[in-house]
């Protein structure tokens, strides 16, 4: 049985090449912000890794991260997962994935390679822009756009749908949680200006709808109207983090059910 195809949700040249602008330009504060939040985390982990994919990430950004980590780390865009890392190749110890899955249709198909390319009880540990991120972002485009509203914004993914997603690729022991983070804007174009230095613009596949200048006047008024009492525009960014393991006979697995000895009914009636 042939496999459905994955509608083209985005544009992966453009994607490539926004990502690649990000790199070159510096700027990209929220990305550094997603992968430190992954290295961070990391440091609570107590297993010892010698092997790893860095995903989404640059073979220099690679490399430094080896030297901070103490183990070898080789850098593959997402697209990759399915083309360059032969299935046969020997296992990895972990899969790092710092931002970049927002922006991929086939995110089952992925985290499907990944659990793949793991070793038994290997873990993927990452982190991404989800479900809740620029509301703001949102409205002030709704009112550029006026009566003739557009798709401007990617889909997100929040966190219940991110267990779902894990647990269908088989991944074993999903951990996923959320932090919001709240910035403040005193233009719009410094709003746009960070999400293109790490590379979040609109790469959905299809025509690009510009903003004319008529857009850009009502999204400036839009953007004058957000202001709050200090002169700012704040601004949501929702950073979902997501850990699990390739399954393995030594991980614990829950109970049964209707395997208990006493009733829950019976245990909360007992008294002290």
């Amino acid at each position: 049985m042939t496999s459905p195809a994955v509608p083209e949700i985005f544009d992966t040249d453009r994607l490539a090449l926004r990502r690649e602008r990000a790199r070159r330009s510096g700027t990209g504060f929220l990305a550094d912000l997603v992968l430190g939040a992954v290295v961070e985390r990391l440091d609570d982990v107590t297993r010892r890794f010698e092997t790893g994919l860095l995903v989404d990430r640059s073979p220099d950004e690679a490399a430094a991260l080896s030297k901070q980590l103490g183990f070898r780390l080789e850098a593959i865009d997402a697209i990759g997962l399915f083309a360059d890392r032969e299935t046969g190749a020997t296992p990895l110890d972990c899969i790092l994935w710092p931002g970049g899955l927002e922006s991929l249709a086939d995110i089952p198909g992925a985290l499907v390679r990944c659990r793949r390319l793991l070793r038994p009880d290997g873990m993927i540990m990452g982190a991404f822009w989800g479900a809740g991120s620029l509301p703001a972002l949102r409205r002030i485009m709704a009112a550029a756009d006026g009566e003739t509203p557009r798709v401007r914004l990617h889909p997100q993914v929040d966190v219940r749908a991110m267990g779902d997603l894990l647990q269908r690729a088989g991944i074993a022991l999903p951990v996923i949680d959320r932090d919001d983070i709240v910035l403040r804007y005193r233009s719009f174009d410094r709003l746009i200006g960070d999400l293109r230095g790490s590379g979040l613009t609109n790469v959905l596949a299809g025509p690009v709808a510009a903003l004319d200048r008529s857009a850009v006047a009502r999204a400036e008024t839009a953007f004058e109207a957000a202001r709050d009492e200090t002169g700012q525009v704040v601004e949501t960014m929702t950073l979902v983090h997501f850990t699990g393991w390739a399954p393995d006979a030594s991980q614990p697995v829950p109970a049964r059910r209707g395997s208990a000895k006493v009733s829950l009914r019976d245990a909360l009636s007992s008294k002290p």
